[in-house]
């Protein structure tokens, strides 16, 4: 079966105001869902962790490409309303076609530091 992506934005710190991006749709998924809108092809992301007796450290990062489908006009709803996504969670999780949402998998969790809307 071919893997299915969910990235889940939070536009706020408390992680209530989400939106998800999936790769194809997702049974179960709840909330604001726009489905089909990540290019799954375009997900990547590293990770790197050093806890040396809890000093910490970590250095991540996570790309991906979505199509527009009223994004930026979320955005900017978004943006007028003080919600912008710097500083805020990213989420990336994991299924299969036919995978009920609560059978996903959390693979990576992020803090944006910036994001990029390219018009094409």
């Amino acid at each position: 079966m071919s893997p299915v992506y969910v990235v889940e934005l939070s536009f706020d710190r408390a992680n209530e105001d989400v939106v998800y991006l999936t790769s194809c749709p997702v049974s179960g998924l709840s909330g604001v869902v726009y489905d089909g809108v990540l290019n799954a092809r375009t997900l990547s992301g590293t990770s790197q962790k050093i806890q040396p007796d809890k000093g910490l450290a970590s250095i991540g990062s996570l790309e991906f490409d979505a199509l527009d489908h009223n994004l930026s006009a979320l955005q900017k709803a978004k943006l007028d309303d003080g919600k912008g996504l710097r500083g805020k969670r990213v989420r990336v999780w994991v299924g299969e076609r036919g995978l009920a949402w609560s059978d996903f998998v959390l693979v990576a969790t992020q803090i944006i530091e910036d994001a990029e809307f390219l018009i094409v």
